[in-house]
């Protein structure tokens, strides 16, 4: 029992350390492992940009368009992201825990060992995924 507290309070730790380690990103100009959890990216054509490790958590991002983006490790949690585009975009290892997915479409998404759960997937499309 203790080892297993221990493993997951040293979990969350290097969660929280990762965190921090990211640079503010530039709400204008998204980039790969910045922090965009403070933009409202609602519309914003995102799509094949490579944003890999970039933080999302609790963005507005309705009607972004993502296709073909590069989202690896990508954190979503608790981002608002109704009716969002990620055709084809790949999201390995991507954090969606608690986003607001309704319509959203992953049509031919990558998403391997990406967490959902508690995700709002609603009439979302994961048609070939």
């Amino acid at each position: 029992m203790r080892i297993t507290c221990l493993i997951a309070v040293l979990g969350a730790a290097s969660q929280a350390v990762l965190a921090v380690d990211l640079p503010a990103g530039d709400c204008r100009r998204p980039a790969a492992r910045t922090d965009l959890s403070a933009c409202d990216l609602s519309r914003a054509r995102l799509g094949g940009k490579d944003l890999r490790g970039a933080r999302f958590a609790g963005a507005k991002l309705e009607n972004a368009d993502f296709r073909k983006a590069r989202l690896d490790e990508a954190d979503f949690s608790g981002a608002n992201a109704k009716w969002a585009n990620f055709d084809g975009a790949q999201m390995k290892g991507a954090n969606l825990r608690n986003a607001d997915l309704f319509h959203a479409t992953f049509d031919k998404a990558d998403l391997s060992d990406a967490r959902l759960g508690e995700a709002n997937l609603f009439g979302a499309n994961l048609i070939g995924t």
